[in-house]
């Protein structure tokens, strides 16, 4: 019953999204010093939201809100299935297992910021992890040849409506290089819990966009 409850709340979140948000900006960066394609039939493990703060009084009568991790997992998977035919994604839960029970790993992923002079530097997850690390976190993310990273997901709700800063990085897994980092600006003009949730809900839509357009079609 709790699946179907956050089936429903997602789709209908995501029905309500269209006609009620705005971007107001986004900015791309595309490593030139990576010149690899798409690898056929590739894998992606998506690092889960874990930094979402505490939940607040959910304003819709019909739904009740649940959780926003379940809810950003179940986004996450069903934004990215649409390209099922050319990449496979890791489940959520389990990234989302292995990622809570090592804090340590995915704080340095979340917390790697790169300067303008890094980016003219082909950066990469090296310089965070040594070789072996690199390895054993593909291995342990069932092999997956790419890593999705939300740097920065913030919601913030202020004056009935909410607002949403996002940052992610996709790396290769096999050299460890940033391949894009894409960054966006929204808000949605409801407030409270439904309009946190509406708003993860477009960051990961524009995210989604992101990976076919910076990566998919390179």
């Amino acid at each position: 019953m709790t699946g179907y409850r956050l089936s429903i709340y997602v789709f209908a979140l995501t029905i309500a999204l269209f006609g009620c948000s705005s971007i107001s900006g986004t900015s791309a960066y595309v490593n030139k010093q990576y010149k690899d394609k798409p690898k056929p039939n590739g894998k992606l493990a998506i690092v889960p939201l874990t930094r979402l703060g505490l939940s607040l009084p959910c304003s819709s009568k019909a739904l009740r809100c649940p959780p926003l991790g379940p809810v950003t997992d179940e986004f996450f998977e069903k934004s990215f299935d649409r390209f099922s035919d050319k990449v496979t994604t890791v489940a959520m839960a389990k990234t989302r297992r292995l990622f809570e029970a090592n804090r340590d790993v995915l704080n340095k992923l979340l917390d790697t910021k790169y300067s303008e002079e890094d980016l003219n530097a082909n950066p990469s997850l090296t310089t965070v992890f040594d070789s072996k690390q690199l390895a054993s976190l593909r291995e342990e993310l069932a092999t997956a040849d790419l890593l999705l990273v939300p740097s920065r997901f913030d919601l913030l709700p202020k004056l009935g409506e909410t607002y949403g800063y996002s940052e992610f990085h996709l790396y290769d897994l096999d050299s460890g290089s940033l391949i894009y980092a894409s960054s966006r600006n929204m808000n949605v003009n409801i407030g409270d819990e439904d309009g946190r949730g509406l708003m993860a809900g477009g960051l990961i839509g524009r995210a989604t966009s992101d990976f076919e357009e910076l990566y998919l079609k390179k």
